[in-house]
């Protein structure tokens, strides 16, 4: 925990001159002609896709080991090596557990706030929109779906660092050996 909020700054800073570099990227891009800038933006699309795969473990590593954000982008790197299908596999099936849980929350959060459907439903059946019906119903409707959507994504969103911390832990398992944790004599 420590060595996250000290060097947080630090991975907000990456990550932002992360953006800048694609929006520079980008920007450039939009400028060349028709097939040659849609091939290019494909390529670096999918190298995109690849420096995230890499990068994955970046703040788990920071935290677990305690180093700076350099040196958990370098550890990463270092421990993702070989394993890029793997951590596809893994995210794609975790994705689709993730989806799974958000229609089945989904559900539940209907019965709890069924305002949202019943709004939805009247919306789009109404032969006419009123700005009386609207006014009246849409603060109604508008808690109900930020309750709905508050709830869903504490429980769904909450399970991202938790997968990202035991992706860590099983690529570090993997090649590092088995974690030791030797207790220091205190005499």
């Amino acid at each position: 925990r420590a060595a996250f909020a000290w060097h947080v700054w630090k991975l907000l800073l990456l990550y932002l001159l992360y953006l800048i570099a694609t929006w520079i990227l980008d920007t450039i891009l939009s400028f060349l002609p028709g097939a040659a800038g849609d091939a290019i933006s494909s390529m670096v699309f999918v190298t995109q896709i690849y420096i995230f795969i890499r990068l994955v473990v970046t703040v788990p590593a920071l935290v677990s080991e305690e180093c700076g954000p350099f040196q958990a982008v370098a550890r990463s790197w270092q421990l993702t090596r070989r394993a890029g299908w793997r951590i596809v596999g893994v995210s794609v099936v975790f994705a689709m557990l993730l989806i799974i849980g958000s229609m089945i929350l989904s559900v539940v959060m209907q019965f709890a706030f069924g305002d949202v459907s019943k709004w939805w439903n009247d919306f789009l059946t109404r032969d006419q929109l009123t700005l009386t019906w609207l006014m009246g119903s849409l603060p109604g409707f508008l808690r109900a779906a930020a309750a709905e959507m508050s709830i869903t994504l504490l429980i769904l969103y909450a399970l991202l660092p938790i997968f990202g911390t035991v992706l860590y832990y099983d690529l570090r398992t993997r090649h590092d050996g088995p974690l030791m944790y030797v207790e220091e004599d205190h005499a």
